[in-house]
């Protein structure tokens, strides 16, 4: 007969108190809502919790990486290069309160991944170096953080890849508000069809709502 569970409920594991049971992850482990110092509520497994791992909702995570962004130099060398300014960056939007960025990033869950966060030159091993000032660190999918796709965090919650080195032309039309447009199968932004077919803006759209473009991809 399997073990029965042992009710977390109220139990403290570091930063976390348990508040009730959240069902199952895929390796049937016992996942439990926990309610951060800090505030937030996050979902950990039981046999995590357990272990000592996580302590808190990530914000422990922010604080340390905040306090060693002046020390980065000794530890990498990446500091006064354009691969370790990206990093850099991109820890403050997801980690520090104080930074400009944080209220589209990490004050919306976006996160960096176990192995993104642990060091630049990880950032490196996946997508190489930043190649120059045009091109700046990117996601993917903009509704999810940054995720390497094989680090045991990535695992288990099912992130695939999702960063890479884009200009700022491919960023904007990654954004959530991004219209697209659908010709001949071919997906685009209306934006860059409008830039591939040099058709003026006001006549792409009123040729697009009637469905005068098919003969243009």
């Amino acid at each position: 007969m399997p073990r029965p569970t042992i009710d977390l409920t109220g139990k403290r594991f570091g930063k976390l108190i348990v508040l009730q049971r959240a069902g199952l992850d895929k390796g049937l482990n016992v996942l439990w809502k926990c309610q951060c110092d800090c505030g937030k509520t996050t979902i950990a497994a039981g046999t995590k919790l357990k272990s000592g791992v996580p302590k808190s909702c990530g914000c422990l995570i922010g604080e340390r990486a905040v306090k060693i962004l002046a020390k980065l130099n000794t530890v990498h060398g990446l500091s006064d290069t354009l691969t370790g300014w990206s990093w850099m960056t991109m820890l403050q939007r997801c980690y520090n309160p104080k930074a400009k960025a944080f209220e589209n990033y990490g004050a919306k869950g976006i996160m960096a991944c176990e192995f993104i966060r642990a060091s630049p030159l990880n950032l490196v091993l996946l997508i190489g170096e930043r190649p120059n000032r045009t091109l700046t660190l990117d996601r993917i999918n903009n509704k999810m953080g940054y995720h390497c796709g094989q680090c045991g965090e990535c695992l288990q919650h099912d992130w695939s890849l999702n960063v890479r080195w884009a200009t700022r032309k491919e960023q904007a039309r990654n954004r959530s508000n991004t219209v697209y447009a659908t010709i001949n199968g071919i997906r685009k932004p209306v934006s860059e069809w409008i830039e591939l077919t040099g058709i003026p803006a006001t006549s792409f759209r009123r040729r697009l709502a009637k469905g005068e473009l098919h003969g243009i991809a």
